[in-house]
C-alpha cells in the first residue's frame, strides 16, 4: 500500500489528502489504532517508521506541520523500544531527526530547529551516516540565516553558514547526491555570491 501509494502520488495520480489516506490504512495493518493512541511505547518496525515518516510529509504538505511533528516525536520515543537493528535504527532516528529540523523551521521555532539538527549530526558522526548529512547541514544553515536575518543572531555568523554549506555540498557530491549538490552550489551563489567548481 505504502509503496502504489507513494508512486502514484509523485506522478501525480493521486491528491495529498488521498496519499495520506493511503498511508493511514497502511499504517493500520500493524496499528489498528493508529491515530487514537500513543505511539510513544509501540515498539515500531522498520516499516511502520518509514510509513510514519511519509505521514508526516504529508501533512507537512498540507501545512500540517504540528500534526507532522507530534508524530514524529512519538515515533522518535518509540524507537527506543524498537526491536530493530541498530543500525536500521539509528537511520531512522536520523531521519526523523531531519524531518522535524524542517517542520520546526517552517513554523519558525528556528532555535528548536537548531537543536534538533544538532542531534541529528551528533548520530551521524558517532554511526557514520553520510548519507543525511548534507540535508541536516543545510537545514542547520537555513534556520541560522533566519536567525541572522531577524537580528537574533550576529551577521558574522555567516561565515559559519558558508563553511556548513561548502561541507554539505563536498559531502553530497561524496554520496553522489547530485540533486543536492546543484541545490547547494545553487544556494551559496543567490545568497552568498559563492560559486563552486
Amino acid at each position: 500500500i505504502r509503496a502504489k501509494s507513494l508512486i502514484d502520488y509523485r506522478m501525480g495520480r493521486i491528491s495529498t489528502d488521498e496519499f495520506l489516506e493511503e498511508l493511514i490504512k497502511a499504517i493500520r495493518i500493524t496499528i489498528p489504532k493508529f491515530g487514537d493512541i500513543s505511539l510513544v511505547n509501540w515498539p515500531l518496525t522498520y516499516n511502520e517508521t518509514n510509513i510514519i515518516l511519509n505521514i508526516s510529509t504529508a501533512y507537512a504538505e498540507k501545512n500540517e506541520y504540528q500534526k507532522g511533528i507530534k508524530i514524529l516525536e512519538e515515533a522518535y520515543s518509540a524507537l527506543m523500544k524498537s526491536y530493530m537493528d541498530e543500525e536500521q535504527r539509528i537511520r531512522m532516528q536520523v531521519s526523523i531527526l531531519n524531518n522535524l529540523s524542517k517542520w520546526y523551521g517552517l513554523l519558525e521555532n528556528h532555535q528548536k530547529a537548531i537543536d534538533v539538527t544538532k542531534q541529528g549530526l551528533k548520530l551521524c558522526k558517532e554511526y557514520k551516516i553520510s548519507n543525511v548529512l548534507p540535508n541536516l547541514l543545510y537545514n542547520y544553515v537555513w534556520n541560522m540565516e533566519r536567525l541572522i536575518d531577524k537580528g537574533v543572531l550576529s551577521k558574522e555568523n555567516k561565515r559559519e553558514c558558508i563553511n556548513l554549506l561548502k561541507q554539505a555540498y563536498y559531502i553530497s557530491c561524496a554520496v553522489q547526491y547530485p540533486y543536492g549538490e546543484q541545490f547547494l552550489k545553487n544556494h551559496l551563489k543567490l545568497y552568498y555570491g559563492i560559486s563552486l567548481l
